[in-house]
């Protein structure tokens, strides 16, 4: 496995050279990174790509659509513009995707949400796979893992994998392991991310983002699952997503992070 960090966990706000020159700090292997912007902007695109090589970063980014909106009706003209634009160019071949919505909408049905997503994404896990590129469909505090799972499993496509967030998985009321457990035979991406979980009142809870390694997500365990069973463990990127309370001073919270990642996660990082 590789270490990489997510962008806006960086401290960096949206610029992508600076978020490119502190993971190269970090001395991470891989940055995932917004690059909508970019896409108009073919000389910010090729700054990009030098960047990244320099900082011998390999990259990932994401892609969305209203796919529960859009079902059978979904178009590949976009997703197919993107790739050919600016992905393809930087050599980018995981690309993060989510639902947009979530199991507790009472409209559409969760079934019918379901559903829905398996006709958007089956077109665009065609076109992704007939472009060499991976979407990789995150439990993205909507969905179950089984749950997301069974809409890769239905879409039944080399294009269409899984990006498992090891945190969301408390705010659909679930524990990462089960998570990690249904997710990881499909993962071809990751989001390691670690959170407090504290009762208060009525039974209810609060989630509170910090350092990887400080908080109750089984981090260890889960990214055993991923040794154990995921496509292809080697190249999988664990890619660190700190989103701590808001005014936190996120840089000192990404060195400790990538520090404990490496001390306690050594024996699966190559």
């Amino acid at each position: 496995m590789r270490l990489g960090i997510v962008q806006h966990s960086l401290g960096t706000g949206r610029d992508p050279l600076a978020a490119i020159a502190r993971a190269g700090e970090l001395g991470v292997d891989s940055l995932a990174l917004g690059i909508g912007p970019a896409r108009d902007e073919p000389a910010l695109l090729g700054q990009i790509g030098e960047a990244a090589q320099k900082a011998g970063l390999a990259l990932e980014t994401s892609w969305g659509d209203r796919f529960i909106a859009n079902g059978a009706a979904q178009t590949v003209d976009g997703f197919l513009s993107f790739v050919r634009d600016c992905c393809r160019p930087l050599g980018i071949t995981v690309i993060g995707t989510a639902s947009g919505s979530d199991r507790w909408q009472r409209e559409p049905p969760l079934a019918e949400q379901l559903d829905r997503m398996v006709a958007a994404l089956t077109p665009l896990a065609r076109a992704a796979a007939s472009e060499g590129v991976v979407l990789a469909l995150e439990n993205h505090a909507d969905y179950r893992g089984h749950e997301v799972a069974s809409i890769i499993q239905r879409v039944h496509s080399p294009g269409l994998r899984a990006r498992l967030d090891t945190g969301n998985a408390y705010a659909v009321i679930e524990e990462p392991e089960e998570a990690a457990e249904a997710l990881a035979p499909y993962t071809a991406a990751t989001h390691l991310k670690d959170l407090f979980v504290r009762p208060k009142q009525q039974g209810l809870l609060a989630l509170v983002g910090c350092a990887i390694g400080e908080g109750d997500v089984a981090i260890e365990a889960c990214v055993r699952q991923l040794a154990e069973h995921a496509p292809d463990p080697a190249s999988l990127v664990l890619c660190l997503e700190i989103e701590p309370p808001r005014g936190t001073d996120l840089w000192p919270m990404a060195q400790q992070s990538v520090a404990w990642v490496r001390e306690h996660l050594a024996a699966y990082l190559k």
